[in-house]
């Protein structure tokens, strides 16, 4: 039986604390850079998968969009895993080294589960013209408001 996918994440880092909960580190959905081709040294990306049982396998691919060609920049490991009931979860972490983007536009993360796509999500690859702040050193406008206890 197909499992759900529970989430996936897009981030900088992944890590357990010291009772096993998971933590995720800088979790993103863009990538900025002055220069083309842009090279992003590493990311990870989470998924968590339930629902399901019986043996999978799991491959992540990033692709550029269709107007550039559809064409894949990355292709990660295929990850296998098995679950052993509908309530069985398992999570499975994949490193992506040197992704290369040629220029800037929309790229997409593919979840890719027994070999169909199962979830794709947008990867914004933006140009920053050199003298130009980031949005976090502007302060950002969108900031959600504290809450007060």
């Amino acid at each position: 039986m197909q499992p759900d996918l529970q989430f996936s994440v897009l981030c900088d880092d992944v890590g357990r604390s010291g009772d096993g909960k998971l933590i995720i580190y800088g979790v993103f959905e863009g990538i900025v850079s002055q220069e083309f081709p842009a090279t992003h040294r590493a990311c990870y990306v989470c998924n968590r998968w339930t629902g399901g049982s019986g043996a999978h396998r799991e491959r992540i691919r990033v692709v550029a969009s269709e107007e550039a060609g559809s064409q894949v920049v990355l292709e990660g490991p295929e990850t296998q895993f098995e679950l052993t009931s509908r309530a069985a979860v398992h999570t499975v972490v994949c490193r992506l080294e040197g992704l290369r983007f040629n220029e800037p536009g929309v790229y997409w993360v593919q979840v890719m589960l027994n070999s169909e796509i199962v979830c794709e999500y947008a990867l914004n690859i933006q140009r920053r013209e050199p003298g130009e702040r980031s949005e976090r050193a502007r302060g950002r406008r969108n900031r959600p408001p504290a809450v007060k206890h």
